[in-house]
């Protein structure tokens, strides 16, 4: 019979051992549990260019034209990524040239304007950055077009001839760092 005893007691002690293990394996403290968050996802703006206005005259033949540039992100375009993922509005431009009060030239430029110009790679990956006046020929007046990829020093140049009766011409030029970048 003392025999039979222990026996229950050791059964007793074994099944009381193990509720309190399988209780406190379940049961865990706030202490005990570690919540890690996900990691965040910074949702960041596209960046976009500040618009500009710019307002200057040329003489062209002996005549007093202004011209007038402006130019602005354009929501309706597509967004254009660097290699960082990072985006960019693009953008287009405004262009007005008026001589002795009549228009010669009202038109938006984007970089598509430019499509023949450039190849499908450029145009999916870069940004018209700015369109300005550069000088006169004998063509007319002559403005620029850079077309860029963002962030970056690496554009396209074309120059935009406008004939005194507003015809277009563009042409593709190689751009020399030394004229358009400080060292």
């Amino acid at each position: 019979m003392k025999q039979f005893a222990y026996i229950s007691l050791l059964l007793v002690a074994m099944a009381s051992a193990l509720a309190a293990c399988s209780s406190s394996s379940s049961k865990k403290s706030d202490s005990d549990i570690k919540v890690i968050p996900p990691e965040a996802t910074v949702v960041q703006d596209p960046v976009r260019v500040k618009s500009t206005q710019v307002n200057q005259s040329a003489q062209y033949r002996g005549k007093d034209y202004q011209i007038s540039i402006s130019l602005q992100g354009d929501e309706s375009m597509p967004m254009v990524k660097n290699d960082a993922g990072e985006k960019f509005v693009d953008n287009s431009a405004l262009v007005k040239i008026t001589c002795e009060g009549k228009t010669v030239l009202e038109r938006a430029f984007t970089k598509n304007t430019f499509a023949d110009l450039l190849d499908a790679k450029v145009r999916q990956q870069s940004l018209l950055e700015q369109i300005y006046y550069d000088s006169t020929s004998a063509a007319g007046l002559v403005l620029k077009a850079m077309v860029c990829y963002p962030q970056s020093d690496l554009c396209n140049l074309i120059a935009i001839t406008v004939g005194p009766d507003g015809h277009l011409s563009f042409v593709k030029e190689d751009v020399n760092e030394e004229d358009y970048f400080e060292n």
